[in-house]
């Protein structure tokens, strides 16, 4: 599940409901460096890091996230 400010609060009302732990992992988004809006993937607090490779393709993005530093990660 991804929230946002305050969808915490609900996310752990439906954890408890449904009886489930509720983790928090916090992410840095990846947006496309000609378009600040337009996420194309995310850095995990550990440094974890998930493009979505077919969208890079098709804008051109190196997958190399190492020459994307400073062009759009927010």
């Amino acid at each position: 599940m991804t929230l946002h400010g305050s969808g915490r609060i609900t996310a752990d009302t439906v954890a408890k409901k449904i009886s489930c732990e509720l983790d928090i992992v916090i992410a840095r988004k990846l947006t496309d460096p000609g378009n600040k809006e337009h996420v194309i993937g995310t850095v995990m607090e550990d440094g974890t890091t998930c493009l979505d490779e077919e969208l890079a393709n098709e804008l051109y993005i190196a997958k190399d996230l190492s020459l994307l530093e400073g062009l759009g990660h927010t």
